[in-house]
């Protein structure tokens, strides 16, 4: 009986030290390039856990390095937060991983850390609001993306006009110039595709109503109403 204890007290403990010491899920790489170096989060395991969609982009680590190919993967794929640092140690890139896909919030930025552009990132297109700046840091275009096509208001900025424009499944719809400080608009542009469905719809719409029009007699349901017997 003391023997069958003691056993069952070593493999409770070597148990006990096993799950301890487990391998962890996820472990972070560093990569040193020429130029830069990269910090990003990985899977621990190379196995297939995660099913790859052939319409997706995938970003994963093998052999020190980072590569990234469609409707598949072939290493341990990233999750996680990522970063891109220059020789100055100052940041280039920043973002987010989701089982290999680039999701949520994306920020570039230039050698001299003024910012590119932010993006924001679903599924591994852009969807959401999206700003870009030039090389002195200032904001001269701002528009949104749904599923990779530009879609909502989009607004930049040249010289001293505003330029509004609305878009819909990657199609302009409406283009408005101003000039800065004024109501005053001095251009509208609408997309071609949109008013020859506007005309179309017009002309079908005057061809009823002349239908209607030129009909001599109206058609009477002689049963509609019930007739008058007088008493």
């Amino acid at each position: 009986m003391r023997y069958i204890l003691t056993a069952v007290f070593i493999l409770i403990t070597a148990n006990l030290f096993a799950q301890q010491f487990k391998e962890p899920k996820f472990s972070f790489v560093y990569i040193n390039y020429n130029d830069s170096s990269v910090k990003a989060r990985i899977y621990n395991t190379s196995k297939k856990s995660v099913f790859a969609f052939n319409s997706k982009t995938y970003y994963w680590y093998s052999h020190n390095n980072i590569h990234h190919s469609q409707g598949m993967y072939d290493g341990k794929i990233l999750n996680g937060p990522y970063s891109v640092y220059n020789r100055q140690n100052n940041l280039t890139c920043k973002g987010y991983f989701r089982n290999g896909i680039k999701s949520g919030k994306w920020y570039y930025w230039r050698e001299d850390g003024t910012l590119i552009k932010t993006e924001m990132m679903r599924g591994g297109v852009l969807n959401g609001n999206s700003k870009y700046y030039n090389e002195k840091g200032v904001l001269y275009l701002k528009t949104r993306y749904r599923k990779g096509l530009k879609h909502g208001a989009e607004i930049s900025y040249a010289d001293s006009k505003r330029i509004k424009s609305k878009y819909k499944k990657g199609k302009l719809i409406v283009k408005e110039v101003k000039e800065k400080g004024s109501n005053t608009e001095i251009k509208s542009e609408r997309n071609k595709n949109e008013k020859k469905d506007s005309e179309k719809k017009s002309k079908r719409e005057k061809a009823k109503s002349q239908e209607k029009t030129d009909s001599p007699h109206k058609k009477i349901n002689p049963f509609s109403k019930k007739e008058k017997i007088s008493k």
